[in-house]
């Protein structure tokens, strides 16, 4: 029999429908003076608030374990899961509804940055001299790749690349004769 937990990942779950849906509590171990990040609502990965999620998050009771979620920060985007967890963390949630026990649930937040996607077109014609045309299309594949490591795909620009994708395909070539238009055609001798 499989225990592993369910995952749920909604596509459509925003923080305000987070809030209202397992309604997060306030961190109630900063002095009243101190309110933590994320509204109050965050409690630190280290001292008191760390030790009150860890006490919950290691109950054996579904309805008070399933209150704890985790903030992560991966690869500069904030995510957030229930349950407890190290990797990535930026801090914890304590809710006060719970999640049903062996179901996980994962959001990120909206990602609000504007992007755009641009197409490069890069035509290249070999002379083969002996090449056979797979390992032609290797060798773009991998300048692509290299281009892409290296940071030549932004530069020194503050722009990141979210994504990338190479497709090289041979392209039909004309003949000569064929690529001519009527009026640079060569006349026939």
């Amino acid at each position: 029999m499989d225990n592993a937990p369910k995952v749920i990942v909604p596509e459509t779950l925003t923080w305000e429908q987070f809030v209202g849906t397992y309604k997060p509590q306030q961190n109630h171990i900063l002095p009243v003076d101190e309110e933590a990040p994320c509204d109050g609502l965050l409690y630190e990965t280290y001292g008191p608030e760390v030790e009150y999620v860890r006490s919950l998050a290691s109950s054996a009771d579904p309805a008070v374990n399933g209150r704890v979620w985790t903030m992560l920060d991966c690869d500069g985007r904030t995510y957030y899961t229930s349950g407890f967890h190290y990797v990535n963390r930026i801090g914890y949630l304590v809710c006060e509804v719970p999640v049903p026990d062996g179901v996980v649930i994962e959001f990120a937040e909206e990602d609000d940055r504007e992007t755009v996607t641009l197409r490069l077109t890069l035509d290249v014609t070999y002379i083969q001299n002996g090449e056979n045309v797979s390992e032609l299309k290797e060798q773009l594949r991998l300048l692509a790749n290299r281009a892409s490591q290296e940071g030549l795909l932004s530069g020194d620009l503050m722009a990141e690349v979210e994504a990338w994708q190479v497709d090289v395909v041979e392209v039909p070539t004309l003949t000569t004769r064929e690529s001519e238009s009527p009026e640079t055609a060569s006349p026939a001798a």
